[in-house]
């Protein structure tokens, strides 16, 4: 929670409890439980889809991914994906590799898919306005709440699915 109100950071949580603490200050409860129905609730509520940036960060520590040329990492490469891929990023954190396979391309099926459902959701009705309410409010309506205002750009999302860049 300290990095959270630090980072001007929003909690996503299925916890109204957490929220309840005073060391909250940007939190939002999400009341779905299936993960891609989380996904879109996020994206749809905070009007992300066209800042969604598949891929672009490390899943272990977050950083950015950097291009890494096929001839620097070969003898880190098991030995069908050398043969096979061509196209590699490399995480200048941790040194992870990454590579477009047979895994990134069912993902990106999947987030292809909940990305045209976020942008058939908008044109069918406005994104809700982000509102400052009470915290019982909140609660009572099982809505998403913004304490003191929403003018940031939500960073949170950047550990999501690789969505947000800087």
């Amino acid at each position: 929670m300290a990095a959270a109100r630090r980072e001007q950071r929003i909690i996503l949580t299925r916890d109204r409890r957490l929220l309840e603490r005073k060391a909250v200050t940007h939190g939002c409860f999400v009341r779905f439980q299936d993960p891609e129905q989380q996904l879109l609730f996020v994206l749809r509520r905070f009007d992300l889809a066209a800042a969604v940036r598949p891929f672009s960060r490390c899943m272990r520590c977050n950083e950015p991914l950097e291009p890494v040329a096929k001839a620097d990492i070969l003898h880190r490469l098991p030995p069908r994906v050398r043969v096979e891929q061509q196209s590699f990023s490399r995480c200048p954190r941790c040194a992870r590799l990454y590579w477009p396979g047979s895994h990134w391309q069912r993902m990106r099926r999947r987030l292809d898919t909940l990305l045209a459902a976020t942008a058939t959701a908008r044109a069918d009705s406005r994104p809700p306005e982000p509102r400052s309410i009470s915290i019982r409010g909140c609660y009572a309506r099982g809505a998403c709440a913004t304490f003191r205002g929403y003018n940031k750009e939500p960073r949170w999302i950047q550990s999501m699915c690789s969505a947000y860049g800087t």
